[in-house]
């Protein structure tokens, strides 16, 4: 099979929306597009069925050991959240030899994305985002709808904002961090790696590794789950 697209790992959730963001910035009707999902879970082929529309074309599903990367396509994650995205590549990474490069990157023609940002490979981002001066955003990122990240800021790998994240200039975001929907900084932050910034969190002093920060001003303390 021929594909439009391939997947590396797979999320029946968030499936029809990566399959839209594609459609529209490879120009086509995103229901059509022919998709392999290829994933290292073993019961790949068992998977439940993407949440999406009946008329939409169904994907082959690969397990990872059954997959050629000679017939790929774009090569994309095929998940949003970590630890999945990581764990995802580390796979594909060592079993199959796939490497940064290889990866495509896929921009809504919606986003507003200065010429002077750099967008790292394996990286999504969705409709109405402003990516500003200088800012350069990691390997394998997820930069939800209406969102902004003002002028020098830098994303690290793996890392994602839910909708409606804004930062402000000269920010740093660790690798692995997730900011939560509506969530902002003032200039100059600092977040560490594996960090979580709760929905709606205003965010005006820096987050060590590994931290959650919740509130209005942000509180930070240790995350729990990272020790699970």
């Amino acid at each position: 099979m021929n594909s439009d697209i391939t997947l590396l790992g797979y999320s029946p959730r968030t499936y029809a929306v990566l399959l839209e963001i594609a459609g529209a910035a490879l120009g086509a009707d995103a229901g059509g597009l022919k998709v392999q999902v290829v994933s290292n879970l073993p019961q790949a082929q068992g998977l439940a069925p993407p949440e999406c529309p009946e008329s939409w074309a169904t994907p082959e599903f690969l397990h990872i050991d059954e997959w050629s990367p000679e017939d790929r396509g774009i090569l994309l994650p095929g998940v949003m959240r970590e630890p999945a995205v990581s764990k995802v590549w580390e796979s594909f990474h060592h079993i199959k030899g796939i490497r940064r490069e290889h990866l495509g990157t896929m921009i809504h023609p919606s986003a507003v994305i200065s010429p002077s940002a750099q967008i790292g490979k394996g990286t999504w981002i969705h409709p109405n985002v402003t990516i500003w001066s200088m800012s350069r955003i990691g390997f394998c990122c997820h930069v939800n709808q209406n969102s902004s990240i003002a002028h020098h800021n830098v994303l690290g790998d793996f890392s994602r904002f839910s909708p409606g994240v804004h930062t402000s200039g000269y920010c740093e975001i660790g690798m692995r961090t997730t900011l939560g929907s509506g969530s902002c900084t003032r200039e100059k932050i600092k977040i560490g790696n594996d960090c979580l910034v709760g929905a709606g969190a205003v965010v005006v002093k820096d987050g060590p590794d590994g931290h959650l920060g919740i509130g209005v001003p942000v509180c930070w303390s240790p995350r729990l789950d990272l020790n699970d």
